[in-house]
């Protein structure tokens, strides 16, 4: 029996975990780091946390990609990118060297940040924003999904003020994130976080689930009402915040 580093009862949290992640990823085109990590320190540590979705990230990015690459704005992508790299090397530092209580501190923060806005965004058209603030996007995006994965609602921040087809939104955002996970799977490797007994045994185990939940996330899509499914997406993210929050002054 392969040594997966964590008890019966915390694999099946873990499964549960991958299921939801990836059927939201399933719904919106992004949001499975963010459901995914935070509730993952539940059982892992967060520099286990993180790289134990890359392979999974990969494959179902690259399975989603594949379905909408006719519809991906390619424009926005080229002008995203390279701010992006930028800040995935920014995070992928502070990964490595910063003290964990304060990266999960500032996960919570963020997670908790993002679903209540989520809850408070309305659902009419957005003003469109400057291509300037791609800058700003990429760097925060591309820090933050180094650190946690999590660059996705950053991302959909921007492009859905510059992008209001939903099929090309969908389609972009899916990209940029696959994009985003062969940098992390690259630095990860180098760093010596990604390719350990465990992670790999796990991610064995975690793929089928993460596929099952894609395929009935993407099948699903179009019959979901989407102000329903946002309300559910934002109070997850709440709830796993305020989960996390203890560990953080508690330990």
């Amino acid at each position: 029996m392969p040594d997966l580093g964590l008890s019966s009862l915390e694999m099946a949290f873990a499964v549960a975990v991958i299921l939801l992640a990836y059927f939201v990823f399933g719904v919106t085109g992004f949001g499975s780091a963010i459901v995914a990590v935070p509730l993952l320190t539940h059982v892992l540590p967060l520099q286990e946390a993180v790289p134990q979705i890359v392979f999974l990230d990969l494959i179902t990015g690259f399975l989603m990609g594949q379905k909408n690459f006719n519809v991906i704005d390619k424009n926005e992508l080229k002008w995203l990118m390279p701010f992006v790299l930028v800040g995935m090397v920014i995070g992928v530092t502070l990964l490595i060297r910063a003290p964990a209580e304060i990266l999960l501190g500032v996960l919570a923060i963020f997670t908790l940040y993002s679903g209540v806005n989520g809850l408070r965004q309305a659902t009419q058209f957005r003003e469109v924003c400057g291509r300037w603030w791609g800058l700003v996007t990429g760097l925060i995006a591309g820090g933050f999904s180094a650190l946690y994965g999590t660059g996705g609602p950053i991302y959909a921040i921007y492009l859905s003020r510059r992008i209001h087809s939903t099929a090309a939104l969908r389609a972009t955002m899916s990209s940029i994130i696959f994009l985003n996970v062969i940098f992390r799977l690259i630095t990860f490797s180098l760093a010596g976080l990604l390719l350990t007994p465990s992670n790999l045994w796990r991610t064995a185990l975690f793929i089928p689930f993460a596929i099952l939940a894609l395929t009935f996330g993407s099948k699903f899509q179009s019959k979901l009402n989407p102000k329903s499914f946002k309300q559910f997406f934002s109070a997850v993210l709440i709830f796993s915040a305020l989960t996390i929050l203890p560990k953080v002054f508690i330990g």
